[in-house]
């Protein structure tokens, strides 16, 4: 998933298995060239 707005970019990388979902969200105050850890997400079927 991305956002390209333009003061500010975002991105969702996952890993997607069957009974979870592994991601994190980056952000980039460069227009994506550079990308930083924003935070960790993690989703567990239960």
């Amino acid at each position: 998933m991305l956002r390209e707005d333009p003061d500010f970019h975002q991105r969702w990388i996952a890993d997607v298995e069957k009974d979870r979902i592994t991601g994190r969200w980056e952000a980039s105050e460069d227009e994506g060239t550079t990308w930083r850890k924003d935070f960790d997400l993690v989703y567990v079927r239960t």
